[in-house]
């Protein structure tokens, strides 16, 4: 154990005491004190060493799991109870000790991989895409059994539930050489959002793409809508649909919108779209939207605002005071939401024209007129009147003519 400095540098190396043989080790916090601990691959098993948090470690506790030879440990929730588990790789296959957060773990599980094989090296990674932890586990070739059955990555997806399925055996590579793999790591190489696999093997390094085919986005454009617009969802797959299609579930958090229950992506493609409906709201709210297919879910928000004041007109916009009146307009950017809108109104100039204190635009409705009312002027004068909504103000001038000529 090399305590660093943080600066780029350690500390004197200090021993710590573990199984003999110890050739392989995670890290993970096994007991939820804060502190890390380690778990240690021997040949005949692995042991757990609890972290005292000063980079000291308490002495090791021993789970007897197999005769382990080269393997590898892996750390990873496997059933989903927010404690860590471990995978361990021997000969052949792979051993799961599922965690009680303790610091101590249940009986390992045994899970085999490819027979007359022995299994070295373990990764862990969401393969398929169903949110649950799968292995890879590289086994190597042993010149005691059958060639034809050695060198192999082995994929065992994850139930959820700390099972795993029948292996799915991979080749390792094609050239000289990839029969004897020895180490697998795993990545996106392709930015698909698929982990893909790279083997390391003694004739070079393998890369195996993932084509499993996963509901890969959703994305919302617009993401931000005036409520009785509407938005286009996209969903988006990893690889083309296969030859039935692909059926996504759609879904949203709340009734400001409107989904479909599903969309379709045809065979082939990649992608569909499909028309979020929105409705008025008094006031903005933001809507979460999920999309479900293939064990995976994504998801999306669209912020559905109220609407506002848009536009104030007067019509005539020049009259004879005393003798014409005006009508106003006032139009928002969408339909008001139920209970209606009321709108605000207001003159610069009473005693030239009038307008009532407000105006009420119906539920569903984006406009409404009102009157404005006019007095003899001796003078002709410009009268300004407003209207004020949900924060936003609008203006409209009213030349308001003399009735005596000459005075205009």
């Amino acid at each position: 154990m090399l305590l660093g400095n943080g600066d780029g540098t350690f500390q004197a190396s200090v021993n710590v005491a573990t199984g003999s043989g110890a050739n392989s080790l995670a890290v993970g916090d096994f007991n939820g004190d804060g502190a890390l601990d380690l778990a240690v691959v021997s040949y005949s098993g692995v042991s757990v060493l609890l972290g005292v948090g000063d980079g000291t470690f308490q002495a090791p506790v021993f789970f007897v799991t197999c005769s382990c030879g080269s393997g590898a440990v892996a750390v990873g929730d496997f059933n989903g109870d927010g404690r860590l588990d471990l995978a361990v790789s021997g000969k052949p296959g792979v051993w799961v000790l599922l965690g009680n957060g303790d610091g101590t773990f249940q009986a390992a599980r045994y899970f085999p991989t490819r027979r007359n094989t022995r299994a070295a090296s373990v990764a862990v990674g969401d393969f398929d895409g169903d949110g649950t932890l799968d292995l890879a586990v590289v086994n190597v070739y042993d010149p005691y059994f059958d060639p034809p059955l050695s060198g192999s990555v082995s994929v065992l997806l994850g139930n959820g539930d700390g099972t795993f399925r029948a292996p799915l055996n991979l080749v390792a590579g094609t050239n000289p050489g990839s029969e004897s793999p020895n180490f697998v790591a795993i990545g996106d190489f392709n930015g698909d959002g698929m982990l893909d696999l790279a083997v390391a093997t003694w004739g070079g390094v393998g890369v195996l793409i993932n084509t499993t085919t996963t509901l890969l986005s959703l994305a919302l454009n617009p993401t931000s809508v005036t409520g009785g617009h509407s938005s286009t969802g996209t969903v988006t797959l990893s690889s083309p649909a296969p030859r039935s299609g692909a059926v996504v579930s759609v879904s949203r958090s709340d009734a400001a919108a409107t989904v479909p229950s599903s969309v379709i992506v045809p065979a082939g493609a990649a992608s569909a779209t499909f028309t979020v409906s929105t409705s008025a709201v008094p006031a903005s709210i933001q809507v979460t939207l999920f999309a479900s297919w293939g064990g995976r879910t994504r998801t999306a928000s669209v912020t559905v605002l109220s609407p506002t004041l848009s536009s104030l007109t007067l019509s005539p916009a020049s009259v004879t005071g005393g003798l014409e009146s005006s009508t106003g307009t006032v139009t928002l950017n969408g339909p008001a939401p139920a209970g209606g809108a009321s709108v605000a109104l207001s003159s610069s100039n009473t005693a030239a024209a009038r307008v009532p204190s407000g105006v009420t635009v119906s539920a569903g409705a984006a406009t409404a007129p009102f009157t404005v009312n006019t007095s003899v002027v001796l003078f002709s004068t410009t009268v300004t009147i407003s209207a004020s909504y949900n924060g936003a103000t609008q203006r409209a001038n009213l030349s308001v003519h003399s009735v005596v000529p000459g005075l205009y």
